[in-house]
């Protein structure tokens, strides 16, 4: 979803993700951080990522930002999904990191640009960000689990 954020609202993110975010360790234990994105913060970017997983706020989600400093990756795998459910997420590249961190689903590259995005399913597909080598990238994520 090319221009997703516009450059004012990626602003806002990279302010608030230097300034205010509070992160803490990713699950895989590979340099990636977390900062959950509080209920009243970015209204207008939550409103377009509900629209993109085709829900509305009262279905249950998550909403981070991820950091990614030089040195930190995501190793290939696949999310789990509760029993009768699919997960889906929407990612959005608030900040490309200098070199490195390049999004692989399913083996495949893909070149998603600074304020675009794109929706998949973390449980289906095997995905992973190769290490960064230079700079720090910042992710908008948002993810949902819905009925199969």
């Amino acid at each position: 979803m090319p221009s997703f954020l516009t450059l004012f609202r990626r602003d806002e993110i990279v302010q608030w993700a230097n300034t205010e975010a509070v992160f803490g360790p990713g699950r895989q234990g590979t340099g990636y951080e977390l900062a959950p994105v509080p209920d009243g913060l970015f209204k207008l970017v939550k409103l377009a990522s509900y629209r993109a997983l085709g829900i509305d706020k009262s279905v249950g989600h998550d909403c981070y930002v991820m950091r990614y400093k030089t040195g930190s990756c995501i190793p290939k795998h696949k999310d789990t999904a509760f029993f009768g459910s699919r997960h889906l997420r929407v990612n959005a590249i608030v900040q490309d990191a200098g070199r490195g961190g390049q999004l692989l689903i399913e083996d495949t590259p893909y070149e998603i640009r600074e304020r675009d995005a794109y929706v998949f399913r973390p449980d289906l597909l095997d995905h992973e960000v190769t290490t960064i080598t230079e700079g720090e990238r910042l992710v908008w994520t948002m993810g949902t689990m819905l009925p199969v």
